[in-house]
């Protein structure tokens, strides 16, 4: 699995204070969130970044249709941002300001996009996830009851098996949503597994097992998928670390995450197949399992640094020998 690394800048250092310390003291350096995106669907509310390197006051300017829960504060801070619905797609501009003493200031920009979407495929991942929960699976394969298997699956392609971070006969499904249980890991014959991200595949549940491996959901079929049809494929979902488990087989962006000190490099080797210890921001540790993964991280982060990474799938997932 790869994950890619997106981080705010932040230049500051904080060390024993001097004469000259005390200057750059006074010199504020903000970072802010990059950009952030809405739905013309649906009024949405998202929230914007500030990190600042002290106590600086800063205020907040924004086109009109961008509605800011405040407009000025200090130091560093989390702002809601609302958009309501739209029918046209809009793009502007957050500018945040800090100010510091002698008239230093410094800027940080948030680009704010509103997009009309692509009708969202029909779909049907959740409803059958919930019915094959509500059977109680074991880690033991089990045959599904006929209510179930008289159901065709429908969902989109969210793993990519040819970046390798897949078993071959596994391919993770998913609605076109925000909401968590949302997807599922389908075990399928490996010479029928040819599809790509953003494929809408059908495949009938006729002889359907289910299993918790490893804890995980994984349904079972000897039947053939079949696509649909493509569409572009689906977008991550911002999530913290502790929703991981919510979104099981999902493809999820995990904010504020990075490798604890030791684990850099490719998890994939006779002595670690894919278990990697992460941490917060706030000291919490997570441990993602994977048969295939590849983290690429470029700094560790300070506390006040904000720190982004992005999963192909939710990290909860994992592989069936």
């Amino acid at each position: 699995m790869l994950l890619a690394v997106s981080m705010l800048t932040f230049g500051a250092v904080f060390h024993a204070c001097s004469d000259d310390d005390a200057d750059d003291a006074a010199l504020p350096e903000i970072a802010v969130t990059e950009s952030l995106e809405f739905d013309c669907a649906q009024t949405q509310t998202q929230t914007l970044e500030i990190k600042l390197n002290g106590p600086f006051e800063w205020t907040v300017e924004a086109e009109d249709w961008i509605i800011l829960d405040r407009k000025s504060g200090k130091g560093s801070a989390t702002l809601n941002v609302t958009v309501e619905a739209n029918t046209e797609a809009r793009t502007g501009t957050i500018v945040v300001t800090a100010l510091g003493s002698q008239g230093a200031a410094d800027t940080g920009r948030c680009t704010v996009k509103q997009t009309v979407r692509t009708p969202a495929a029909e779909t049907n991942v959740a409803p059958i996830r919930e019915k094959i929960l509500a059977t109680g699976p074991t880690a033991e394969k089990t045959d599904l009851p006929d209510e179930i298997r008289a159901l065709t699956l429908r969902g989109i392609v969210v793993s990519d098996r040819e970046s390798g971070n897949q078993r071959p006969f596994l391919v993770n499904v998913a609605d076109d949503t925000a909401e968590g249980g949302s997807g599922l890991a389908l075990s399928i014959d490996e010479a029928d597994n040819t599809f790509v991200r953003g494929d809408v595949v059908e495949v009938s549940l006729s002889d359907a097992q289910a299993q918790l491996y490893n804890g995980q959901l994984q349904l079972s079929t000897g039947n053939k998928p079949e696509v649909a049809e493509h569409i572009d494929p689906l977008k991550p979902i911002t999530i913290a670390a502790d929703k991981l488990k919510e979104y099981e087989s999902q493809y999820v962006t995990i904010e504020a995450v990075q490798p604890e000190a030791g684990e850099t490099g490719t998890w994939n080797s006779d002595s670690n197949k894919g278990n990697v210890s992460m941490e917060t921001r706030d000291g919490k540790s997570s441990k993602f399992t994977r048969s295939r993964l590849l983290i690429t991280h470029r700094r560790r982060f300070r506390p006040t640094r904000a720190v982004r990474y992005r999963a192909s799938r939710a990290s909860t997932t994992r592989r069936s020998n």
